[in-house]
């Protein structure tokens, strides 16, 4: 069983000082969004020994797996950012867009589990498109888990009310960059478009993976607003569990 201490003393040694592109603060920030994800992933379908794991877009997650139940990762992202900090632990790592006309180039039926977390909300394109690449790579009884921003959190409520949105622009970008948060979602897209994507048993909630903020205002904010996720339609996170 996954327990907080392990987590922590593995997060602190694996991700902080990594090398990995969002930097150290952004990962203690939001470390407990980490432990969440696994714990419902451990919850929903379980943490085996010698999991075979494609993380996809991350790469955190494939190191943590590889420490805390001796998985057998490999990484997909778009680009090689990430391969350098990766590459002493042995990780295959695969540079690839799903965003693009072609599959990426990984054997059929070959994941237990693909992680796609935080992912969703960056693609220029409609997920369903990305999710259908993927779905040829799980093995019969594996799962796929997508975690995405709630659009509406009530910090997306707020800007919307002041600012009159909150999205970046949306683009593809020529040649591929960074996007933001070009477009987020409902649970109810979110599983759509899972569904769309040829998954047939397609599961989902509304979380709070995490109470990490980016500033002191931010963090005030999400613990006055606390009370207001007691109605899960405002909670900030969605995770959902897709099977072929």
């Amino acid at each position: 069983m996954l327990t907080k201490t392990s987590f922590n003393k593995i997060f602190a040694d694996t991700i902080i000082g990594g090398g990995f592109f969002e930097g150290d603060d952004y990962y203690r920030r939001y470390r407990d969004r980490y432990f969440n994800t696994l714990r419902y992933i451990e919850r929903t379908s379980g943490l085996a020994r010698g999991l075979r794991v494609l993380d996809v877009g991350s790469g955190q997650f494939a190191c943590l797996l590889q420490e805390l139940a001796d998985a057998k990762p490999v990484i997909l992202d778009v680009d090689d950012a990430i391969a350098e900090a990766v590459s002493a632990r042995e990780i295959p790592f695969v540079c690839h867009s799903l965003a693009a006309d072609s599959d990426p180039p990984l054997d059929r039926a070959s994941f237990d589990v693909i992680i796609m977390a935080e992912v969703v909300e960056h693609l220029p394109t409609p997920p369903y498109q990305s999710l259908e690449r993927l779905r040829p790579l799980l093995s019969a009884d594996g799962s796929l888990f997508v975690t995405t921003p709630n659009v509406a959190r009530p910090r997306n409520i707020a800007k919307l009310l002041v600012h009159g949105g909150f999205h970046q622009h949306w683009e593809v970008p020529d040649p591929p960059r960074p996007l933001g948060h070009v477009r987020e979602y409902s649970l109810d897209e979110t599983t759509w478009q899972c569904r769309r994507a040829g998954y047939t048993r397609v599961t989902g909630d509304l979380v709070q993976l995490s109470m990490g903020a980016s500033s002191l205002g931010a963090k005030a904010w999400r613990y006055a607003c606390a009370p207001l996720r007691l109605y899960p339609k405002l909670r900030d996170s969605i995770i959902v569990r897709a099977q072929p």
